[in-house]
């Protein structure tokens, strides 16, 4: 897989929720997770 940002991944994955597609959806989640930026709050 290319780098993606962690927005696509996440607008992906929630593509496939509406999709019905959750085994995808798990997938690009877990993807995103990896790559979402750190916010120290």
């Amino acid at each position: 897989m290319t780098n993606k940002p962690y927005l696509y991944l996440a607008d992906t994955a929630t593509q496939k929720e509406k999709e019905e597609k959750y085994d995808l959806a798990a997938e690009y989640w877990g993807k995103a997770k990896r790559k979402r930026p750190y916010v120290d709050a």
